[in-house]
């Protein structure tokens, strides 16, 4: 992995989360931070503020801060008519940075801020970001 690449993926975050610190949620359990895209089928102000029915929070994706890197994150049921089964999966974005896509299906009708959380968690454990198998993606969409 380049330094460079990560520092400016994390250099990234840090100034989205800057832009509006009031976005960045922290992990319950591991006190990583993040900045989610959608809100979460459990977050009954901001449904209830968007207008949004907690049924149709099948997909969630967040700029993720880990260890100094930064990664997107989308967590998505099976709601959502994705042909891959439930499970971890990733690829490599083939751009200046080489940002990783960390991809999650679970089997759930709809996605909570625990559910996420849980999700950041096993990816954690399968060794995200450093392992080596997060550094030998293609941007191929592959299960880890």
């Amino acid at each position: 992995m380049d330094i460079r690449q990560r520092k400016q993926r994390f250099g990234d975050f840090l100034i989205r989360a800057k832009q509006d610190p009031g976005s960045v949620l922290t992990h319950r359990a591991s006190a990583w931070q993040y900045i989610p895209d959608h809100t979460f089928a459990d977050d009954t102000v901001d449904l209830f503020r968007l207008g949004i029915d907690a049924a149709d929070c099948v997909c969630v994706d967040a700029l993720w801060s880990i260890q100094e890197d930064a990664t997107l994150l989308q967590v998505c049921t099976r709601k959502t008519g994705d042909p891959h089964p439930p499970g971890l999966y990733a690829r490599l974005v083939m751009d200046e940075i080489h940002w990783l896509n960390l991809y999650a299906v679970i089997d759930t009708s709809r996605v909570t801020r625990e559910d996420f959380e849980n999700v950041m968690t096993q990816f954690a454990e399968r060794g995200f970001p450093d392992a080596k198998k997060f550094h030998d993606l293609s941007e191929t969409l592959t299960k880890v």
